[in-house]
């Protein structure tokens, strides 16, 4: 080390110690800029291989006469790297792996000695099996100070509880024991990872998880896809699924920023919480909302496997009806076994068992939201400018289609504007999602994703609102609820018939008859035209 320089001395896998070459780095270089200066000093060897595709081990390799031609390989077993063969009996530490944002300057604080190899150069071979995909390490990313927290974890008066919450024991071990098959070898370019990317909010987590897991893993394993929820007929508006054809679901993802979700142990600080809360006290709701609601999206899929992650940490979850399994705290750069590994492993155990039926009904700790008819929805608030706004404009279309409307007297049109409380109302409670048989997506809005389905016998259209991630929907569902009550005699003549309304978990669903026709507006009286406006 003299001043701001660092020399170091490095051996690529494979060759003898009389092959180290020196490089010289800056005090502020990062462990990504070392790759790229051993890229250059080893060319052309290294023309072919992006610097990103080289691994480095900090060592201690003495250079003495007696082991400068004996060639040194590195070996993985169960997460531990060594250096082979063994250094004639002179001390060795283990090597440790750097990631790209590591700094040498602060790693190697003493002086070097001349004749000592400090970096063990790795270049990932061309060919890769998937056991070799799967033992790299995700990259470190930065969190930037300005993050914004999630807002996407409402909780529900009926969320789906679970009825227990415990470790999932032996989980690590499982997942780095398991063994893939040899026979297929994936191209080295074909895996990427991003490393110069920060972390602010929710969207930009899913662009680093897409990016360095789910586009790794759907290459390693081409007959599976991670995609996004609107590529399947699951319910609830999913971050990442799991699955193999748009009916076939096998396991979701959720992902939080670290902000809204602050935990190391999941299930002892989960426990701790739901303690807390049932002695009235206060405590940081830390976990129950993101558990809650990962349960009910499992749940209400029928599903037993799910993953919730932060990038820098992620648990995988095991469900049994009412009980949940959760695992330690697996961090992005874990080497025992490494993430990747656990992804895989969980793949691995939801395509043979994906199916656990829902958990039973958590009873309601308070009534359930208020609707429409209570008249403090802010949309029927006459100091509104919004409410007026609506209003006139939705008479104004009724006028040009109703032949002499804008004819009344102007009695008539002061009583149609004056503001008026609604009367109608909406009757939705509880609804269990596991009655309802899903047979295919027909379509989705803004607010719901519709499908067919068959319930009681008979097929419906099934509307499903996810609250969990849209609380701001809520009004405008049970609006729709409203109307269906509003203009029951039309019913099965002008509208579909009305079946069932209500939440389950944070999704609310409405139930119809399939639709022979949309409404028919002109056939509608002047009586139900102002029921129309009114909800």
């Amino acid at each position: 080390m003299s001043g701001d320089l660092l020399n170091l001395f490095c051996l690529v896998d494979g060759e003898p110690t009389s092959n180290a070459f020196p490089v010289s780095i800056s005090r502020t270089s990062t462990v990504g800029e070392l790759k790229k200066i051993i890229r250059t000093e080893k060319s052309p060897e290294f023309d072919d291989i992006a610097a990103d595709k080289l691994a480095v081990w900090r060592v201690s390799i003495p250079v003495v006469p007696d082991n400068r031609l004996t060639r040194r390989t590195l070996r993985l077993t169960n997460g531990k790297a060594e250096i082979l063969p063994a250094n004639l009996g002179l001390a060795e530490p283990d090597p440790i792996e750097l990631d790209p944002t590591d700094v040498p300057f602060d790693i190697f604080q003493e002086k070097s000695p001349q004749n000592e190899v400090r970096i063990f150069v790795r270049p990932l071979p061309k060919a890769l099996s998937v056991s070799d995909v799967l033992l790299l390490r995700l990259p470190v990313l930065s969190w930037t100070p300005l993050m914004r927290s999630t807002t996407t974890a409402t909780d529900s008066v009926y969320a789906r509880t679970p009825t227990e919450v415990q470790a999932w024991t032996g989980f690590a071990a499982e997942a780095a024991a398991m063994e893939y098959s040899t026979d297929r070898t994936i191209n080295a370019n074909e895996i990427r990872f991003i490393n110069e990317f920060s972390l602010v909010d929710e969207n930009s987590v899913c662009f680093a998880l897409e990016a360095n897991i789910y586009y790794n893993l759907n290459r390693v394993f081409p007959n599976a896809k991670i995609g996004r929820y609107c590529e399947t007929n699951v319910i609830g508006k999913l971050d990442r699924v799991y699955f193999r054809s748009r009916a076939d679901i096998r396991m979701i993802i959720e992902i939080k920023t670290i902000r809204s979700l602050p935990c190391n142990d999941l299930a002892t600080g989960y426990n701790e919480e739901m303690e807390a809360f049932a002695r009235d006290e206060a405590l940081p709701d830390r976990t129950r909302r993101p558990l809650h609601q990962i349960f009910g999206y499992l749940s209400h899929n029928r599903l037993r496997y799910g993953i919730l992650s932060t990038y820098d940490q992620t648990w995988f979850l095991k469900r049994e009806g009412g009980s949940l399994q959760i695992s330690p705290t697996i961090y992005h750069n874990n080497n025992y076994p490494t993430l990747l590994q656990c992804y895989a492993y969980v793949m691995h155990l939801s395509d043979k068992d994906p199916i656990s039926e829902a958990a039973p009904p958590t009873p309601s700790p308070s009534p359930p939201p208020e609707d429409p008819s209570d008249g403090n929805d802010n949309n029927d608030d006459p100091n509104d400018s919004n409410y007026h706004e609506g209003r006139d404009t939705a008479i104004r279309e009724m006028g040009r289609r109703e032949s002499g409307f804008l004819s009344k007297s102007k009695i008539k049109i002061k009583q149609m504007l004056r503001p008026r409380r609604r009367n109608t109302n909406a009757a939705v409670s509880k609804l269990y999602l596991h009655e309802f048989n899903i047979q295919e997506f027909l379509g989705e809005g803004l607010t719901a994703r519709v499908f067919r389905a068959t319930w009681q016998g008979e097929t419906v259209a099934l509307k499903t609102c996810d609250l969990y991630k849209n609380p701001e929907f809520k009004n405008g569902m049970l609006r729709e609820v409203a109307l269906y009550k509003a203009l029951k005699n039309l019913q099965g003549v002008c509208i579909p018939h009305f079946k069932v309304a209500g939440y389950d978990g944070g999704i609310f669903s409405i139930a119809i008859e399939l639709a022979r026709s949309p409404i028919e507006e002109d056939n509608l009286s002047y009586q139900e035209h102002l029921k129309v406006v009114d909800t």
